[in-house]
């Protein structure tokens, strides 16, 4: 393959894996909506469970970061 070719070929992996990530983030964003339930935990392994009015903002704030990915992810117009 060419290097243009090559270039072409890494930046479309790199945009599926950033479609995958952003796919999760707003799927579970999307449940803790729906369920009114998150669960999350953090660097040294503590685990947070958040419930009603807590777990929807936390959803609505983990689906916008999903969204946030993709954003960055595809910065011209053509692609989002």
């Amino acid at each position: 393959m060419q290097p243009a070719e090559d270039r072409m070929r890494e930046r479309k992996i790199l945009i599926a894996l950033a479609v995958l990530i952003a796919l999760v983030m707003v799927s579970l964003g999307v449940l803790a909506i729906v369920g009114g339930h998150h669960v999350g935990s953090g660097r040294n392994g503590a685990v947070a469970t958040l419930d009603g009015r807590a777990a929807r903002w936390m959803g609505a704030v983990q689906a916008c970061l999903g969204m946030l990915v993709l954003a960055v992810a595809m910065p011209s117009k053509a692609a989002a």
